[in-house]
């Protein structure tokens, strides 16, 4: 491993953490005096990409406590990056950084234990997966190639059918879709910037909407909707 890529380790050093819920709704309020409410929902399961050993491990949560019980691993590739499950919470990918591949996941909806399916290749160190509000499609954002993979999701496996990448700026490190799933934004690591995207609501395919900059170093994306 070079100089360069073990830098890149040392900020992710906490490995990431998703979490599963039934349902998530936010209503951030607005104009003409309408109050803000949101739904109590409470997490079923827990993934963690661990990547040091190549593997995601499983847990479950007291609604109760927030406690969290360790349910086993699953092998994933060489150094998952990154862990996402879809908004239905039927699946689960990791974007695994060493092997330039997507491991993909059924949940097993009473214990939360996850089934291995095939892998997808991505880019080039891929560091982040996301799946769009709909659970139609997911993006991989690729920090060596500078691009985003994007993929269709089908809606009985799981499985990932590639599409055509699209360009980002330097060290792409984290990607995220709006909630309407019109739009989506990648955070460029040494490029300092954001590049914003337009989605085909067909074919989750990325059209350039620009970008932005600058960013302060090591910035990540993050999208809410509060119309």
């Amino acid at each position: 491993m070079n100089s360069t890529r073990t830098m890149r380790f040392s900020f992710f050093a906490v490995a990431a953490l998703v979490l599963m819920v039934s349902f998530s709704l936010v209503n951030c309020g607005g104009g003409g005096g309408g109050g803000g409410t949101s739904a109590h929902v409470y997490p079923r399961f827990a993934y963690v990409a661990n990547v040091g050993d190549g593997t995601i491990s499983m847990y479950t949560i007291n609604n109760a406590t927030g406690q969290m019980r360790h349910n086993g691993y699953v092998s994933a590739g060489t150094q998952p990056l990154s862990v996402t499950v879809d908004p239905k919470g039927r699946f689960a990918y990791a974007a695994n950084y060493g092997s330039n591949n997507v491991s993909v996941y059924t949940i097993n909806q009473a214990t939360g234990a996850l089934t291995s399916g095939a892998t997808v290749t991505a880019g080039t160190w891929p560091y982040y997966v996301t799946v769009d509000p709909t659970g139609r499609f997911a993006y991989v954002a690729n920090e060596a190639s500078y691009d985003v993979s994007v993929y269709t999701i089908d809606q009985t496996t799981g499985a990932l059918t590639a599409g055509t990448s699209v360009a980002t700026g330097m060290n792409p490190k984290s990607f995220a879709v709006d909630p309407t799933g019109k739009f989506a934004y990648a955070a460029n690591y040494f490029s300092d910037s954001v590049s914003a995207y337009t989605i085909d609501q067909t074919t989750g395919e990325l059209t350039s909407a620009g970008s932005a900059a600058p960013l302060p170093p090591a910035a990540s994306a993050r999208v809410m909707n509060c119309g």
